[in-house]
Order: structure tokens, then C-alpha cells, then sequence
């Protein structure tokens, strides 16, 4: 009996074999792995850069690092340069695998625009310009959908920076750089499904209806699960990974007795927050606590990911996208959102509850808490944010409190005298009985009204309350 001879030979390229299924298949890449490692093969240096030999940060869609695809071939990117920035990039950060794949397409994409652009193919660093990334950054946008280019861009400037600050780019000019503020226009310009800006916030009445059905929810064999994380994104607003990520001693109690939901903020550099709940959130973690229980999960994380035996210590937690498809699936699973679906500014909109995204609820939470009169200063910490700028783009306005911030304002003082920069004097704010002898010395008032974010809004304000004076001896004091 006869058998066919396999060939172990890694330097060499050769036609991809048929794909084997089961064991077998598995047997023969751990041992070419072996192979590859026995040889002192580097995959960081050789033409063929194989991922599976490196330790790259393992995700959910490839736990098993020996049953990865072809390897990378690294003669599509013809300058060195960048075939040098790419190699520095994947050693220094390990990435998971989908994003090493993203940024070698990026990396070939450029590699081919400098190659029919350029007289000497790119081959030259120090002739390069902003030119040149500029037409690395429109052949992205060409080439992929939106949300792939985008993806592509972040790992792109990823490497660059990388690169630089390596030391493997020391002879490019500083020219060769992205224009972030025009490319970011470029692109919200060319976006063909933005949204207006009524379309911004998922109204109300879609947010009660979803949770309103939560009871009801079945999603298959996790479905208790499901639902309690939906639940806890409705109710506190959290980011869909702060939410994922929860530990099993995610809820303590402050020293007032109110419960406080421990979570970790990953967009802040893994600080640990915690935010004030309410009675729902607290059922909603019990209750699924004592699921855990009769399952005998003993993961450290609230909610382990159902692709593995729960019963496993180390299991990870359940991943954003697919969550994104649990609530896609629950939603078209709904009946119609009974009566009219009205907008903050109380016009009926038509709304599709199978486009509703994780995220959404953050944006709900800030409305809701917005619309009830939360201070601004309040909501952006509970909203875990910065600037206060960015607080401000997750709500609307409504029409009824512009009208009632217009309606309350005739009873305000109107004559103020001002310098000729255009600030408040300090006679005015001596002689004005009104508000702005509040600010008389304050950082606000010797700023000239440019210290506050919320300057000319001072209706919807938390922290103007005018009181004007009522004798003579109260307005000394003030």
C-alpha cells in the first residue's frame, strides 16, 4: 500500500492543498506548527508570515489558534518601509487576528496606490507627502463600505503612529501624515445613510415597548441570560461592553444604603466606575444570580459566553456582536409598537424596531435623563464623559423646554452694559440687581462668559438659579 508524501517545506510557496476535514486536518497543522517552530522558522521575518506561530490575543471567533487560514504573504507590500512598519506593528502589538488581517489589506492597498502613483513605486521614504496619503486614504474609501473603511483607517493610523514612534519611520517627512478633521467631513459628507437629527435618539415609546416585552423573550437556551443584559443596557445607559464585561460582584452598597453597579469603563483605560441604580437593575441581577446558581455557572464574569460549557472557570464573556444580533432577533420577534411613535419634539416618525442597535439605549438614558431636568454637570458623569460637548450630542433639545426656557425668561433684567471686547464689565455687574451679580466674582465672570460650555443657554442651566436682591443691605452683601 502506497501513500501519498507530504511536504513540509515552509520557505517555499506552493498551491493550497485541498482543505482536510476533522481530525486529520487538525493533526497536520499542529504538526507543521512543530515543524515550523523545530526549524527556527520566523514568521516576523520570512516572506510567509504565519499567525498561528505567534501569540496573538485570542478571541471568541478563533479560540484555537492551530486552526487558523493561509498565512500572510508579505511580497504584496513591494516597499520596504512599509513592510518594516507592518512587522514593528504586528510585534509590538499582538493584535487579534481580524484586525493583523484589516491592517495587512490596508498595508497592501497603500502598497498598490504608491506603486501606480509614484515614478519610483514608493520605493523612496523621503520623497513621500501628504499627497500620497491622501490617496491612500480615498483608495480605503473606495474600497471597502463604510464601516470597513473606517475600521481600515483606525488600524492604518494605528501603524503610523506606530511606526513613528519606533523609530521606523525617521526618513519619512512629517508631511506624510492624515488629515484627520478633513478626512472625518469627507466621510460624514459622503455618508449616504446619515440620519437627521430627529433620528438621533430611539424614541420612548420603543424603549417601553422593548422592555416591556422583556418578560416574554425567547432567544433560545440562554434566553434568562439575554435578557437580563438587555435589561441593565435599558436601565443604566452603560456602553454594550461595560454591560458584557460584568463581574459576579458587580453590585455593592454605598454607605447610604443605595445600590451602586460596578462595572469597568474600557474607553477610559479599564478604570473601575460605579454607578447609582435603582430597584429593576438590582431584581434583574438577582434574578438571573439565582439562575447561575441551579446552573452551576462558576465564571468570574456575570455573563459567560454560551459557546463553551458554562460550568468552565475560565470562560470569557458574551461578546458585543453577537448581542447586536440577540436584540436584532428579539425585536423582529415584537409585535408593532401600539399608537403613534413620536420624536422628542412630539411629531409622529415612522421607526423599524429591527434597526435598533445596542448602543441605542445609552442614547435613550441621556434623553430620558435630560427630558427629566438632570443637571448637565450630572449627566456627564454619569454618562462617563470628559467633555461636556460630547454630553450634549447624545440628547436633544425638545421644543417644549426651549419654549419653557423662553417663556421664563421675561422675568429676567434686559439691560446689561458691556465693554467693547464684548464682556461683562464690573460696573454692570455692581449696578445689576439681576442674575449676573450672581457671577460678579466668579471664574465666569473674569473669563467674560467664555469659561462656561453652555454659554447663552443659561434657561436649561443647573447651576444659575437667579435670585435677584430685595434691600438695599442684601444687595451689599452680594
Amino acid at each position: 500500500m502506497t501513500s501519498t508524501p507530504i511536504c513540509w517545506s515552509v520557505s517555499a510557496r506552493t498551491s493550497t492543498p485541498p482543505r482536510l476535514k476533522g481530525v486529520r486536518s487538525v493533526g497536520i497543522l499542529v504538526l507543521e506548527k512543530g515543524l515550523r517552530r523545530f526549524t527556527g522558522y520566523e514568521s516576523l521575518q520570512a516572506d510567509l508570515v504565519y499567525l498561528q506561530d505567534l501569540p496573538l490575543r485570542v478571541t471568541n471567533s478563533h479560540p484555537n489558534a492551530d486552526l487558523a487560514g493561509s498565512p500572510l504573504d508579505m511580497t504584496e507590500i513591494s516597499q520596504p518601509w512599509l513592510a518594516a512598519a507592518f512587522r514593528a506593528w504586528l510585534g509590538s502589538t499582538l493584535e487579534p487576528r481580524p484586525r493583523v488581517q484589516r491592517c495587512f489589506a490596508a498595508c497592501a492597498e497603500a502598497s498598490a496606490v504608491l506603486r501606480a502613483k509614484r515614478s519610483d513605486a514608493g520605493i523612496e521614504p523621503t520623497r513621500l507627502a501628504y499627497e500620497d496619503m491622501a490617496a491612500i486614504s480615498s483608495r480605503f474609501d473606495a474600497r471597502w463600505p463604510i464601516r470597513a473603511s473606517q475600521s481600515s483607517h483606525a488600524v492604518w493610523w494605528e501603524l503610523c503612529r506606530t511606526a513613528r514612534r519606533l523609530g521606523i519611520w525617521e526618513q519619512i517627512p512629517e508631511s506624510f501624515a492624515q488629515n484627520y478633521a478633513g478626512h472625518k467631513r469627507a466621510a460624514r459628507r459622503d455618508r449616504n445613510d446619515q440620519r437627521v437629527e430627529n433620528d438621533r435618539v430611539t424614541p420612548a415609546a420603543v424603549i417601553g415597548h422593548l422592555r416591556n416585552h422583556t418578560a416574554q423573550m425567547t432567544v433560545g437556551r440562554h434566553t434568562k441570560m439575554y435578557r437580563c443584559v438587555l435589561e441593565l443596557l435599558m436601565e443604566t445607559g452603560r456602553r454594550p461592553g461595560e454591560i458584557t464585561s460584568l463581574g459576579t460582584d458587580c453590585l455593592l452598597q454605598d454607605r447610604h444604603g443605595g445600590w451602586l453597579l460596578r462595572y469597568t469603563a474600557h474607553k477610559t483605560g479599564g478604570a473601575i466606575k460605579e454607578l447609582p441604580v435603582e430597584a429593576p437593575v438590582v431584581e434583574s441581577i438577582r434574578r438571573w444570580e439565582g439562575v447561575r446558581e441551579e446552573l452551576g455557572i462558576r465564571s468570574s464574569f456575570l455573563f459567560p459566553t454560551g459557546r463553551r460549557r458554562l460550568k468552565d472557570e475560565n470562560i470569557p464573556h458574551v461578546g458585543e456582536t453577537y448581542l447586536a444580533r440577540i436584540l436584532h432577533k428579539f425585536a423582529e420577534s415584537l409585535p408593532p409598537v401600539p399608537g403613534p411613535v413620536l420624536d422628542p419634539d412630539g411629531n409622529t416618525v415612522d421607526f423599524d424596531l429591527a434597526s435598533v442597535q445596542p448602543y441605542d439605549f445609552r442614547r435613550a438614558y441621556a434623553q430620558r435623563h435630560a427630558d427629566n431636568g438632570t443637571d448637565p454637570d450630572v449627566l456627564r458623569q454619569l454618562m462617563d464623559h470628559v467633555s461636556m460637548a460630547t454630553t450634549m450630542g447624545y440628547y436633544q433639545v425638545s421644543s417644549k423646554r426651549r419654549r419653557q426656557a423662553v417663556s421664563t425668561s421675561h422675568l429676567w433684567p434686559t439691560t446689561v452694559t458691556a465693554a467693547r471686547s464684548g464682556s461683562v464689565t464690573a460696573s454692570a455687574t455692581e449696578n445689576h440687581p439681576g442674575p449676573l451679580r450672581r457671577l460678579r466674582r466668579t471664574k465666569q465672570r473674569r473669563a467674560g462668559g467664555t469659561a462656561c460650555q453652555l454659554r447663552y443657554q443659561c434657561a436649561g442651566c443647573g447651576f444659575f438659579r437667579p435670585t435677584p436682591p430685595t434691600s438695599r443691605r442684601s444687595k451689599r452683601r452680594s
